[in-house]
């Protein structure tokens, strides 16, 4: 699998998958988010992640919630096309924390509603 990782607009981030999704990348994916919030100085930021099509044969409970976790400026999360899987992990993570998240069909779509929550929560970014 491989990644990669964007900042298309102030306080939002897109993380776009392919391939299968192993745990060592997803946890360098949450080192390289937080990497990328730290580079641009935001203070709160949206996350956007495209798995469409991306293959998830299991997942990690524990090291999902620690990615929820990891960085306390990750306010919101926009998955677009979650797999069976993934949805019930998801719900499952957002059950456990405070996990606020939302699944869309589209990259318009994520961007469209990463951009409304980023104003409705007066999401503090540094550009």
């Amino acid at each position: 699998m491989t990644y990669t990782l964007e900042r298309p607009e102030p306080g939002i981030q897109l993380l776009k998958w392919t391939g299968t999704l192993t745990e060592a990348e997803f946890k360098q994916s949450v080192l390289d988010r937080k990497k990328l919030a730290d580079e641009q100085g935001d203070k709160s930021y949206v996350t956007i992640m495209d798995i469409t099509g991306v293959a998830v044969k299991s997942i990690n409970f524990r090291l999902a919630i620690w990615g929820a976790n990891y960085d306390k400026r990750l306010k919101y999360v926009i998955i677009i096309n979650p797999s069976i899987t993934a949805k019930t992990v998801l719900n499952l993570v957002a059950r456990t924390i405070q996990f606020n998240y939302e699944i869309v069909d589209t990259l318009e779509q994520a961007m469209q509603r990463a951009r409304a929550v980023r104003e409705r929560e007066k999401l503090d970014s540094s550009n």
